[in-house]
């Protein structure tokens, strides 16, 4: 009988009882043991890593925190499950794959037990067009319109139907959305997991990004005159980050050092686009913009145009800015108030 409850957020977790292990899918990332006491679990993505050398050192520095243990989850490399096994690394891998090290917990299990009737589902990707799909339903979800059909979401994520009802199968087989037949209404179960699993995935910090310097006198100025620029350019650009916060009302968020920008461009063509919209190319500490590729247009996907105060930009949609923000000075705060401000008359 298992003596201690693993729970973790991400959507691909299945319903699992290893050995003395309790596994479920929750809000948060937690162990929690029979006996009262609960440790934080730190999750590490190993796509995000570029040798497993990186990964264990990342993991070490993640379980010397006390009340804390760590755990690789997602898709495990196979050669380096070897490196991690002699370094202890705890990690749960998509294949069917677990080893836990931690305090009263050692588990080793090659093809761990699935429970009858939980199918064992990969992690959900957002590529190749998925994330505008889930960006949309996101936004329908949050503006209270009524179920859309998978060719409206097509429509609205500027992709093509058959990617649209791809990403909605997957949707439905994670258990985030319902399609009750084929011509029906896509209905969202949880919309703020659907807007975590956007954001995680989705987020600044894995979009290419350009840093540079752009002339004006502020940042609401640099905002302003890089949205002319653009669309003078005609290259679609949308305002996020601390500056599109603040020019959506969201007190305190203005003036950060940099600006953040997305274009719509495919990453190769990044710093050509940049040439064009008259950014300098410059060191960090020199940076008063910073430009992302966006190939799919995430950025210009319900995009408005703002004229707070006098200053005229093209910004993202408050649920883009919100993705984006969090890893800025204050983001997690000013992300707060714009869940707020998004999902007050829900």
């Amino acid at each position: 009988m298992a003596f201690a409850g693993l729970t973790l957020t991400p959507p691909w977790i299945p319903k699992l009882d290893v050995d003395e292990l309790s596994i479920r899918h929750g809000s948060v990332n937690a162990l929690d043991y029979d006996d009262g006491i609960v440790l934080e679990v730190t999750l590490l993505e190993p796509e995000r890593f570029d040798s497993p050398e990186d990964l264990i050192e990342q993991f070490r520095g993640a379980e010397s925190r006390p009340g804390r243990v760590a755990l690789v989850a997602g898709k495990v490399p196979p050669q380096w499950r070897a490196r991690l096994r002699a370094n202890r690394v705890s990690w749960l891998d998509v294949s069917r794959v677990l080893e836990i090290h931690w305090p009263r917990i050692e588990i080793v299990a090659e093809d761990y037990p699935v429970n009858p009737g939980v199918r064992s589902r990969l992690p959900l990707g957002l590529a190749q067009g998925r994330a505008a799909v889930v960006q949309a339903l996101c936004h329908v979800a949050l503006e209270n319109q009524p179920a859309p059909t998978v060719s409206e979401l097509a429509a609205r994520a500027s992709v093509s139907p058959s990617t649209t009802s791809r990403t909605i199968g997957d949707l439905v087989e994670h258990g985030l959305v319902s399609k009750p037949d084929r011509y029906g209404p896509v209905v969202v179960f949880d919309t703020a997991a659907l807007a975590r699993l956007l954001a995680e995935r989705t987020s600044w910090r894995r979009a290419p990004v350009v840093l540079g310097y752009f002339w004006g006198a502020s940042s609401f100025d640099v905002a302003a005159r890089f949205s002319v620029e653009a669309e003078r350019a005609q290259v679609g650009s949308a305002i996020t980050g601390r500056v599109g916060a603040s020019l959506f009302g969201i007190l305190g968020a203005g003036n950060p050092e940099q600006v953040r920008v997305r274009v719509k461009c495919e990453p190769k063509q990044l710093t050509d686009v940049c040439r064009r919209l008259q950014v300098e190319r410059v060191v960090r500490e020199e940076a008063n913009i910073a430009v992302a590729a966006d190939p799919w247009g995430l950025g210009e996907q319900d995009a408005e145009q703002s004229d707070l105060n006098g200053v005229r930009a093209r910004l993202a949609s408050p649920l883009r800015i919100w993705c984006d923000i969090a890893d800025e000075p204050r983001g997690t705060e000013f992300a707060a108030q714009l869940w707020g401000m998004m999902t007050s008359d829900r």
